[in-house]
């Protein structure tokens, strides 16, 4: 059993992790970044005075590729 002073210096109250991130996981993309441009004379530029609108498309997903290498703590 330990002393009230030592179990008050190592108690944490956070989570915390240990190991390789790269080894444990990575980013898989389906395709990159797209931006499309709306055409001129749309709606939302006669409604709203919209003069330029921009979408971006994107899509991924990061995997875990080995996950014996990452290590999580938890708080007590």
């Amino acid at each position: 059993q330990t002393s009230k002073l030592l179990a008050s210096r190592l108690a944490t109250d956070t989570d915390w992790f240990l190991g390789n991130i790269a080894a444990y996981a990575r980013y898989m993309e389906n395709w990159p970044l797209t931006t499309v441009q709306a055409p001129p004379n749309s709606s939302e530029e006669f409604n709203r005075d919209i003069i330029l609108q921009f979408k971006g498309s994107e899509r991924g997903v990061f995997s875990v590729r080995e996950p014996r290498v990452m290590h999580k703590s938890t708080a007590a």
